[in-house]
């Protein structure tokens, strides 16, 4: 079976103090695309409703139940089963009455087909449909033809949203779950590449991997990017090893110089002494000849003296 439309649009609106995300992802049941197709589609999926989905929207056309409606529910209960069903609300288009009238109309017609009478309004495949939507405790409601009477109809499958989405959690499937471990891998190796404007680059890619882009290409770039990481991280070493042989060769530098000075210190706090010894001894030399010198004039004094004296008395 193929789906009409292809691609998925979402809308945001705000209810009261509710904000409302309707998607409309079409094709995710198609039984005839490749699994990189499927995958795809599964992504968009996961990128409009990443927490989960309250509620599920299927649109019935009273009037037309067609052989591609009976595939698509096939393939939405063979995929997904009762556990989406019971969050669903199946909105029936083109009626002519309320959701009541329409439902016993419907009663009729399966009472009708018990007996092996010819049903009057809808056909035996929709009968069976019908069944197993009240088996799954389906909502149900009608979108009547009348222009005038739309809007209510509108309102109360918005009621009924709002509902579901108040009495139990969102419903993730087995696909959004791989989705989001995906991502959830994706965005660990994101977070991983330090650098802004690589982590920057790597939320790109994630969003368009989001946006449909096949999980290899996106691995593809993501590896480019942990590539780009390791040839800084290595420049970044490398320049890290050059500083720190520059640190210790100054180091070293600097320790050479302050042994150099520290000897020089030395050899001239050596001479200083030795000078101050010299000039000391010289000093003491001098004081020494001073005091010969003193002790030898006195001593020729003292004899002159002593010659005088006898001198005097020898007259």
């Amino acid at each position: 079976m193929k789906s009409v439309t292809k691609e998925p649009s979402s809308d945001v609106r705000q209810v009261g103090d509710t904000k409302l995300t309707v998607v409309d992802l079409p094709g995710l049941c198609d039984t005839d695309v490749p699994a990189e197709e499927l995958h795809k589609r599964i992504m968009l999926f996961y990128k409009h409703a990443r927490r989960g989905v309250d509620a599920f929207l299927v649109v019935v056309a009273v009037d037309r139940f067609t052989d591609d409606q009976k595939q698509a529910l096939e393939a939405l209960r063979n995929k997904y089963g009762k556990e989406l069903f019971a969050r669903a609300i199946i909105v029936f288009t083109k009626s002519e009455g309320t959701i009541d009238e329409l439902v016993q109309d419907v009663e009729s017609d399966l009472d009708r087909s018990i007996h092996g009478q010819e049903t009057e309004r809808v056909g035996e495949g929709f009968l069976e449909w019908f069944q197993y939507f009240r088996d799954c405790n389906c909502k149900m409601a009608v979108i009547r033809s009348e222009k005038s009477q739309r809007q209510e109809d509108a309102d109360v499958v918005l009621d009924m949203v709002l509902e579901l989405g108040t009495r139990q959690a969102p419903y993730t499937s087995e696909d959004q779950r791989q989705a989001g471990q995906l991502l959830l891998d994706r965005e660990t190796r994101v977070a991983a590449l330090q650098y802004p404007d690589l982590i920057t680059e790597g939320e790109r890619v994630l969003e368009e991997l989001l946006g449909g882009m096949r999980l290899e290409e996106c691995d593809q770039k993501l590896a480019r990017l942990d590539k780009q990481v390791r040839e800084r991280q290595a420049q970044e070493a490398a320049q890290r090893d050059a500083a720190e042989a520059r640190r210790r060769a100054a180091e070293e530098a600097a320790a050479r110089r302050r042994v150099e000075e520290q000897a020089a210190q030395e050899a001239a706090e050596r001479r200083r002494v030795e000078e101050q010894t010299a000039a000391y001894n010289q000093h003491m030399l001098k004081l020494m000849q001073d005091q010969r010198d003193q002790s030898a004039r006195a001593e020729e004094r003292a004899d002159k003296r002593t010659l005088a004296l006898l001198e005097a008395l020898r007259r």
